[in-house]
């Protein structure tokens, strides 16, 4: 093992197998000796990627003791550099850390950003929150998934909206880390969000409609029946869907409002009022569906019906009356 003024002129060797056993070196050395940390942080600043991660890497060993030296960091002149600080701070973790990574996330470098939001998820600070909420609307998607993915981690529910909102973000990456967000933000389901719920199932956005449906299936509240029938003639097939699966666990109240619902002339309505009944375990649903399967002037929709029955266990249907339905035989 060479001594540390050895390594202090090895880090900063042309040679980039010396400076990454230099490094190695310094991580030891630096379990017992503090010195070892300035060198690690000028190794930060490496423009070799792996030089620069193992000695980042080094120095969240050391602990709590390179926080002031890492913290002195975020402000140097390489991008790199401020971006393992980040990293490195995020990983140590401590009260003292969380507000200069908050500031680090107007770096107006990407990488910093990230590494920023990714420490200030893992702390879990609720002083993050608005910051965050913030960082979903830059410009890099990289920076919008993973400030959807901290606010999950962090778990407070102001960021739901946002985040809701982030559900229509054209990048699908970030689509699903605001989804996964939601599930850890989203308050517990009460009856007293039912009215909130009816109102998103207007809204502009597809995914908050589509968000809005699955909550109120959960909630199984009759007062959503009617409102989600009103979804049977959207203009996303997979919202009618989800829409009939909500009605249909509502249960057997909701049979005579599908009964209502389907006295129309739209094919997609009258689709999903079979689909929300071939749902419902009760005999009433049961001869609903059966009269749609044999009668409705549509072919679409009678197959729709046909294929609910399929899926239902019952001894009294004709499963090759419904399967020559579904087949268009």
């Amino acid at each position: 093992m060479r001594d540390l003024s050895e390594l202090v002129v090895a880090v900063q060797d042309s040679n980039r197998e010396v400076r990454i056993e230099a490094v190695k070196e310094l991580r030891i050395i630096g379990i017992g000796d503090a010195h070892a940390l300035e060198p690690l942080c000028a190794a930060l600043a490496d423009d070799d990627l792996r030089v620069a991660r193992d000695a980042s890497n080094a120095v969240i060993h050391l602990g709590q003791v390179a926080v002031p030296k890492l913290l002195s960091m975020l402000e140097h002149e390489k991008a790199g550099a401020r971006s393992a600080a980040a990293c490195a701070l995020g990983r140590i973790g401590g009260e003292e850390v969380v507000e200069p990574l908050i500031g680090a996330l107007r770096d107006k470098d990407s990488s910093v950003i990230q590494h920023a939001a990714i420490g200030l998820g893992r702390i879990g600070d609720r002083r993050a929150v608005e910051p965050l909420m913030a960082a979903l609307k830059h410009k890099e998607s990289s920076v919008r998934r993973l400030a959807a993915t901290a606010l999950g981690e962090i778990g407070d529910a102001a960021a739901a909206p946002l985040l809701t909102r982030a559900l229509n973000d054209r990048d699908p990456d970030v689509r699903w880390a605001a989804k996964s967000a939601l599930e850890r933000v989203r308050p517990p389901r009460t009856g007293s969000n039912v009215q909130e719920f009816i109102r998103h199932l207007r809204s502009e956005y597809e995914s908050q409609r589509e968000e809005a449906t699955v909550e109120l299936g959960a909630l199984g509240d009759p007062e959503a029946i009617y409102s989600l029938i009103a979804l049977f003639d959207d203009e996303y097939v997979s919202i009618r869907g989800t829409a009939a699966s909500a009605v249909a666990r509502i249960g057997p109240q909701a049979i005579e409002p599908l009964r209502q619902a389907y006295n129309t002339r739209n094919a997609n309505v009258r689709r999903s009022v079979a689909e929300a009944l071939g749902k419902i375990r009760d005999p009433k649903a049961l001869e609903l569906i059966l009269e749609i399967a044999q009668r409705d002037d549509h072919s679409s929709v009678r197959r729709a019906a046909a294929s609910a029955l399929l899926g239902r266990n019952d001894a009294r249907l004709n499963y090759d009356f419904a399967q020559s339905i579904v087949d268009g035989t």
